[in-house]
């Protein structure tokens, strides 16, 4: 019974470490191949990319064609491998969640969640229409 579960875990670790090994090889989409050879007849850039990167107006070029005539996904990968290949450190963009957003949001939560402690508990009278104001515009904020 217990073998299975041995033999199960030695599977997962082994496509866990062929997952985790990354390959140092530059592989671009085939649209890119495409491109290259409409763009550059002398050159490729599926065996060699040094030449590539040396010149300004040629990665411009090549990912004009490519934005036109591949998909989203080909294109980002292709720009990826083109800011890794040419030591271009990509830009970061903005954070998730900004502080100024996010402070009034826990302080109207820890307001809200001791009102409705409050009013359940019968410490500060009955229900009146401002707490159902109250829950349905936080339930309609949150959601």
């Amino acid at each position: 019974m217990r073998l299975h579960l041995f033999f199960f875990a030695v599977l997962a670790l082994l496509v866990l470490v062929i997952q985790a090994a990354e390959s140092d090889k530059v592989l671009f989409p085939s649209c890119v191949i495409t491109c290259d050879s409409e763009l550059f007849s002398n050159c490729s850039v599926s065996n060699d990319t040094s030449w590539f990167w040396a010149s300004g107006s040629r990665p411009m070029a090549m990912l004009d064609c490519i934005e036109t005539n591949c998909t989203t996904k080909e294109f980002f990968t292709t720009k990826r491998l083109y800011e890794k290949e040419c030591g271009i450190t990509p830009h970061k963009g903005p954070s998730v969640v900004d502080a100024a957003t996010l402070f009034p949001l826990i302080l109207a939560s820890f307001f809200f969640v001791l009102r409705i402690i409050a009013k359940s508990s019968g410490l500060t009278g009955g229900w009146g229409l401002d707490d159902y104001t109250i829950i349905i515009s936080y339930v309609s904020v949150s959601v």
